[in-house]
C-alpha cells in the first residue's frame, strides 16, 4: 500500500515508468512478488519528479529482504527528511500485509526493521553521516538523489568505495533527478 496524491491509502499499481524498470531489470511487470535473489544489478536511473521510482525500488528491495534469509539492505537518502519519508514507505508495506504473512518483526525504529526469524534486516540511513556503511555487507543498497548529498568530492569517493565493497556482490540502484545531478557537477567543476 502507497499514500496517493490525494492522501489515500492505496494498493501500489505500477505506473508506465514503473513497469519499464522491471522490464529493464528482467523482472516480469505483472509478477505481484518479484524476487531479486542474486542478480547483481546495477541500476544507474535518471527519473523525473513523481514518477514513483524511489517508492517502487524500495518496494522492490523491502520485498527481496522480507522474503529471503540473511538478507541485509540499506537505503542512503541525502537529509533526515528524506530518510523519514523513504522509511516510513518501506514501515508502510510491512504494516500493510495481510496478518497471516507477516514476519514478526523484532526491532524496528525511525531507521530499521529486523526480523530475526529470517535474520534480514531494511535500514535506512542519512549521507552525511560519518563511516555510513563502512563495515557492512549488503544485498541491496538503494542510493536516493545521491547528487543532493552535502559531502565533499573526497567524501563521496570514500563512500562510494565502501559502500561499493560493502555491496560487491548485491543490487545497487541509484536513482537521480536531472536538477540535482546539475548541481552536483555544478559543484565539482566549482570545486577543481
Amino acid at each position: 500500500m502507497i499514500t496517493d496524491e490525494r492522501g489515500r491509502l492505496v494498493p501500489l499499481h505500477l505506473n508506465y515508468v514503473q513497469r519499464e524498470i522491471m522490464a529493464e531489470l528482467g523482472f516480469d511487470p505483472d509478477d505481484p512478488s518479484p524476487q531479486i535473489g542474486d542478480k547483481e544489478i546495477r541500476l544507474l536511473y535518471l527519473k523525473a519528479r513523481r514518477q514513483g521510482v524511489s517508492t517502487f525500488l524500495s518496494g522492490l528491495v523491502f520485498l527481496d529482504t522480507y522474503n529471503n534469509e540473511n538478507r541485509r539492505s540499506m537505503v542512503l537518502a541525502q537529509d533526515i527528511d528524506a530518510t523519514k519519508t523513504i522509511f516510513e514507505i518501506a514501515r508502510r508495506y510491512y504494516d500493510k500485509l495481510p496478518q497471516h504473512m507477516k514476519i514478526p518483526i523484532a526491532r524496528s525504529n525511525t531507521k530499521e526493521m529486523y526480523w530475526p526469524t529470517i535474520d534480514s534486516r531494511f535500514y535506512i540511513e542519512t549521507a552525511n553521516k560519518p563511516n555510513v556503511g563502512s563495515g557492512a555487507t549488503l544485498h541491496n543498497l538503494i542510493e536516493d538523489e545521491r547528487a543532493k548529498y552535502m559531502l565533499s568530492l573526497v567524501d563521496i569517493a570514500s563512500l562510494d568505495a565502501s559502500l561499493d565493497e560493502a555491496c560487491r556482490l548485491g543490487n545497487i540502484f541509484r536513482p537521480f533527478t536531472a536538477r540535482s545531478e546539475e548541481r552536483r557537477v555544478g559543484k565539482e567543476c566549482r570545486s577543481r
